[in-house]
């Protein structure tokens, strides 16, 4: 895996005037890309000629992507705004606080922020800013011997885009990433039954998409421009993910083919917080999700290979725990 480029720096903030993000968080990128669609229509002409004469342009879509090195502060702002707002709770020693997301079913469902990326480490006086915007889907990676990271995909409403406003000389925060590792991660699963799961299991890979299938709302509104969704409300939402466990036994296919439902809880353990006695931590709670697939290990084609079977699975809403997902995190950010 590359070493993350610090050329281009994001800001993103729930809110901005004149272009300029009021309370922005900024971090480095490995990936960040937000190419604008325009849909023509070519107007047909009633006379007789084969030429095009009039192009109109009947849609406006910006939607775009980000990937980075996952550590304890930044996933503040992408748990809170692509699952739901954060709860926070002080954990009394400095400013260690805990935080709990859970996927919400009434308005509002999502905070719309805004993005605005940076060329330039001070001074930065160009760029462009987009929002409000909302995430369509975010994604959790960890594989064996890297880095846990971070991804999202997100849509733009109108505005869609606007210029960025003059910033003066910025000083950007010195930016000691705390990042989470494959080896800090402690992965437990249980037959679906009493929560939390107890029995460890030893996993190469684990990856959990939230997607909260926005809708495309096109009506038009006064004094706003209809070439652009005007909103983009929030459809069903789907947690997926896959798991790729050493095939040592044959207990999880025959839960598969029995169709028997799981529950999983993968912990990322972090450094200590300034402070002591706490880590930063990451913890993903699934109290009920059913095996999609179960591949044992692919086709056989000769060699030395491990046998490591990849596993999907959704998770499904739990009455008992009141919710398909919780993701705590612990770190030192009080408020966003």
């Amino acid at each position: 895996m590359s070493g993350m480029k610090w050329e281009t720096f994001i800001g993103w903030d729930d809110s901005e005037t004149a272009g300029v993000l009021d309370n922005p968080y900024y971090f480095g990128v490995q990936s960040f890309d937000l190419p604008p669609a325009i849909e023509r229509n070519l107007a047909e002409q009633a006379t007789g000629t084969r030429s095009y004469h009039r192009s109109v342009i009947v849609r406006k879509d910006l939607s775009g992507s980000i990937n980075y090195e996952a550590d304890a502060e930044t996933l503040t702002r992408l748990l809170s705004w692509g699952i739901g707002a954060g709860v926070a709770t002080p954990m009394g020693i400095g400013d260690q606080t805990s935080w709990s997301f859970k996927p919400k079913h009434t308005s509002p469902v999502l905070t719309p922020f805004y993005i605005r990326e940076y060329k330039a480490l001070t001074g930065e006086t160009n760029g462009l800013i987009y929002g409000p915007s909302k995430f369509n889907s975010i994604t959790l990676e960890a594989t064996a011997g890297e880095k846990l990271m971070a991804s999202g995909e997100f849509f733009v409403s109108h505005p869609a885009v606007a210029a960025a406003g003059v910033h003066g000389a910025e000083t950007f925060p010195d930016l000691e990433l705390k990042p989470f590792m494959f080896d800090q991660l402690v992965f437990l699963e249980d037959d679906h039954a009493a929560f939390p799961p107890s029995t460890g299991v030893l996993v190469e890979r684990f990856s959990m998409t939230l997607n909260n299938n926005l809708v495309t709302d096109r009506r038009v509104a006064q004094a706003a421009n209809s070439q652009y969704p005007y909103n983009l409300p929030e459809g069903k939402v789907g947690i997926t993910g896959e798991m790729d466990i050493q095939f040592d036994n044959a207990d999880t296919y025959q839960d598969f083919i029995a169709g028997q439902e799981k529950m999983v809880r993968a912990t990322f353990t972090g450094d200590l917080m300034t402070g002591g006695t706490n880590n930063y931590l990451l913890q993903i709670d699934i109290p009920r999700l059913v095996l999609d697939t179960h591949n044992r290990g692919g086709a056989i084609e000769g060699g030395n290979d491990r046998l490591v079977a990849t596993i999907g699975f959704t998770a499904m809403y739990d009455s008992t725990e009141a919710t398909e997902l919780e993701a705590t995190l612990q770190n030192l950010t009080t408020a966003i």
